[in-house]
């Protein structure tokens, strides 16, 4: 079994909690539904692009790449050299627990995490009173 499939990540955890079973099959390369869902990925695209213009408000930001042991290696790479530094998508792993986030901002002893969502509405369903 590949280290990756070992790896339990937020994504996995959320999809055990809905269902256990879901889970096991997508650890065992599965296709699901949502992979032909031309709807799914729009939603998919949309979010990317959206992270991708949130990056845009970091000019000096360093894009983690790389399998899994590679961007952690890097991002504790990073951490440890500088004590400034803009990561997107950096990589933490402990006890086979696996986390990324969209956009972290270390500033000394002092981090923040920025996780980009992405939201579609009606805007004739929303109160011109409350906007």
């Amino acid at each position: 079994m590949h280290m990756k499939n070992k790896l339990l990540s937020k994504s996995d955890f959320i999809l055990a909690r809905d269902c256990a079973k879901k889970l096991v099959y997508k650890k065992k390369g599965y296709a699901t539904s949502n992979d032909t869902d031309e709807y799914m990925q729009m939603l998919a695209q949309g979010g990317y692009v959206v992270g991708k213009m949130a990056t845009l408000l970091y000019a000096d930001g360093i894009e983690i790449e790389g399998n899994t042991q590679e961007a952690v290696e890097r991002t504790s790479e990073l951490m440890n050299k500088k004590d400034q530094v803009v990561l997107f998508e950096p990589a933490f792993m402990h006890n086979q627990r696996i986390s990324r986030v969209d956009i972290l901002v270390k500033r000394g002893n002092e981090i923040d995490i920025i996780e980009v969502k992405s939201k579609s509405y009606d805007p004739s369903l929303t109160d011109s009173k409350n906007g």
